[in-house]
């Protein structure tokens, strides 16, 4: 009995056996045949178990043959967008192609739901009710050195996400068709999931640098211009920097590196004049960091710096009107990198009260206080006067005097109050006057 369960084995490897192997056999065919393979080999061996007197026969249990799983429609809108010379192609989670073809240059629209523009200088797609998976982007013919902007947005019934992302066309064999020359083309990837808080997770082959910064190295006399950033992680084999200067369109491949920092061939300019037109080295000039693999494949860019960081008072407070003993938090909102503080409280008793970056200050007695702050750092100093900042008043009314001190984005909060004259200014150039009785 033994030895024909045993032929039975043969057989079953024999007729089955082919089908696991075949190449031209889908993954779905081969787990089907695996089944009936088990199932097979389970009914040899329950006969083999009664021909030894040990149990009777029982049915053999099926085996599911398992579905891969479709992608789910979503409710909501998903847009992908573009800015630069670009000729886009968008493939959704089932493979369905849309945009112009790459290399062959065909328009097509095999997404039904999709919306879709395409310009010279801008183009993009819009699918409501998208399905959740992953979205590929791909790119061609872009014009070597230009910086192409992408954006990616979902707004879902509970959630919502604008995703930006970079990419310098560059090409080390670049292809040239008359006068144009063409960059390398640009692939990415995204996963849709709007069951997460973050709907939108960019899939990138290579990641980018991170806390790519600029900053000035050496005497103030003659400053040179250093760049540093942080490693993304393993399997980076190096960084390309790109430099533009301002009153040019496009990057140009500066050099490539191991290190984590450069320093540029561009002085850091202290102070900036657009009309110095002397030469190319008293320039603005703009800086982006891309990570290459060993196959030579580049990150997308994250951010971008200058050698330029102009040094710029300014603060906020608050509260800034109350009884006495009034408790206020000042809070540094300087551009430039400042790397020095002083401020005063009371511009009367002719004393500097502070010289933390973001200190307390108790105001004990009544009345209208000047504040200022002087802030300094490589490019020399700069000094903000914010007349009547704080008033101590114990009868109830405050009348609030921002200036263009505070920035344009502060906001006062008032629960109650009777509004008897406002005169609203920005910080562009204008200022804000509130009177309020507090209630």
């Amino acid at each position: 009995m033994k030895k024909y369960i045993v032929i039975g084995l043969l057989i079953a490897l024999f007729v089955v056996g082919p089908g696991l192997v075949g190449a031209q056999t889908s993954q779905q065919d081969r787990t089907t045949l695996i089944g009936r393979l088990q199932s097979l080999i389970q009914l040899l061996q329950q006969q083999l178990a009664i021909s030894q007197g040990q149990t009777s026969p029982t049915p053999p249990v099926p085996v599911p043959t398992p579905t891969p799983p479709s992608p789910q429609e979503t409710v909501g809108f998903l847009g992908v967008s573009v800015m630069g010379r670009a000729q886009p192609f968008l493939r959704d989670p089932l493979g369905r192609g849309n945009g112009i073809l790459p290399r062959t240059m065909e328009a097509v629209q095999e997404t039904p739901e999709v919306d879709m523009g395409i310009s010279a200088m801008s183009s993009g797609f819009g699918i409501k009710n998208p399905l959740a998976g992953v979205y590929q982007v791909y790119n061609t013919n872009c014009l070597k050195g230009e910086r192409l902007n992408f954006t990616i947005s979902f707004f879902g019934k509970d959630n919502r996400q604008e995703e930006d992302v970079s990419w310098i066309c560059s090409s080390p064999d670049p292809v040239v068709a008359g006068w144009v020359t063409y960059g390398k083309d640009i692939q990415f990837s995204f996963n849709l999931n709007p069951l997460l808080p973050k709907p939108i997770q960019p899939i990138y082959t290579v990641q980018p640098p991170m806390n790519v910064r600029s900053a000035s190295l050496g005497s103030v006399q003659s400053p040179q211009t250093q760049i540093s950033w942080s490693a993304p992680g393993a399997n980076i084999g190096g960084y390309k920097v790109y430099a533009r200067r301002d009153d040019y369109p496009k990057f140009d491949l500066l050099l490539e590196t191991s290190k984590t920092n450069i320093t540029t061939p561009h002085p850091w300019l202290h102070y900036f004049d657009s009309s110095n037109t002397s030469t190319d080295f008293m320039k603005l000039w703009h800086y982006a960091v891309t990570s290459v693999d060993s196959l030579g494949q580049e990150s997308p860019v994250i951010y971008t710096v200058s050698n330029h960081s102009p040094l710029i008072a300014r603060f906020d407070a608050y509260p800034k009107c109350g009884p006495a003993p009034l408790i206020v938090r000042f809070t540094d909102r300087s551009a430039g990198n400042p790397t020095s503080w002083s401020w005063d409280f009371d511009l009367t008793d002719n004393n500097r009260d502070s010289t933390e970056q973001n200190p307390v200050h108790v105001f004990t007695r009544e009345g209208s206080y000047t504040v200022d702050l002087t802030v300094g750092g490589l490019q020399g100093t700069d000094t903000n006067y914010n007349i009547s900042a704080i008033e101590v008043n114990n009868k109830g009314t405050c009348s609030i005097n921002t200036n263009a001190t505070f920035p344009a984005y502060s906001k006062v909060s008032l629960a109650k109050a009777t509004m008897s004259s406002m005169r609203v200014e920005t910080e562009l150039g204008t200022s804000s006057h509130l009177r309020v009785t507090l209630l």
